[in-house]
């Protein structure tokens, strides 16, 4: 019983928009080669990351929800111990 209430445990990240901009989109978008990517690509890999982090535009903050929180801590310890991320999230 004590699993099953763990695994449906929801959790909350808040996530000042500056910390998102900066970080999150700046490396993952940012071009190492100095070569200028278009805007119609940068806008769409921003609106996919859009689907994951819910901008707040009253707090100006980024809300990222994590469904299972059972599920998170044993991705994070799998990727701690040197698996690869794709195969943790399988």
């Amino acid at each position: 019983m004590k699993a099953h209430i763990i695994a449906k445990q929801k959790f909350k990240f808040i996530i000042d928009a500056d910390i998102i901009e900066t970080l999150i989109f700046g490396l993952l978008f940012s071009n190492s080669e100095g070569v200028e990517t278009k805007n119609t690509v940068l806008n769409e890999q921003k609106r996919i990351l859009s689907n994951i982090f819910v901008h707040n535009q009253a707090d100006n903050m980024f809300v990222l929800e994590v469904k299972s929180v059972l599920k998170l801590n044993m991705v994070t310890k799998f990727v701690s111990v040197g698996v690869a991320f794709r195969q943790a999230r399988r």
